[in-house]
């Protein structure tokens, strides 16, 4: 077996992002070294920072991350994340209490986890912090 890339790291480590936009694909940067087996699948775990009533679900089938039911990322298999809170989400930061004027947002701390093809490889993860906004002030 080729040996498994033993880190995994994409351009940035946050991003923040308006109910309703997209931010710019991220990628894996692959290792310097070749001929190093990538992971084979990819899966996102979120917990949305002080709001534990907020659940975050990774539904591995579709690829897709959801916050209480709300669409936010999407994973491809070649670990190509894709931020993208649907426009629904507005419903969460509706019920949440007005902040002083100041735009409501909502904090994901997350880890892209690489799985690889042998369950005998541990799998390899990255960290990424999701600021949500919300698309009135």
């Amino acid at each position: 077996w080729p040996r498994p890339w033993n880190t995994l790291h994409y351009q940035v480590a946050s991003v923040a992002v308006t109910v309703g936009e997209e931010v710019p694909i991220l990628q894996p940067i692959a290792p310097s070294e070749k001929g190093l087996l990538k992971p084979s699948d990819y899966v996102a775990a979120c917990e949305a920072v002080g709001h534990v009533d907020k659940q975050f679900v990774f539904d591995s089938l579709l690829g897709a991350g959801l916050l209480a039911g709300h669409p936010i990322l999407e994973i491809t298999k070649d670990g190509t994340v894709s931020i993208s809170p649907a426009a629904s989400l507005t419903q969460l930061f509706d019920a949440m209490p007005d902040v002083g004027g100041t735009r409501k947002s909502l904090v994901l701390d997350c880890a892209i986890w690489g799985i690889f093809p042998d369950a005998s490889l541990a799998p390899i993860h990255a960290g990424l912090s999701v600021e949500l906004l919300d698309n009135m002030c």
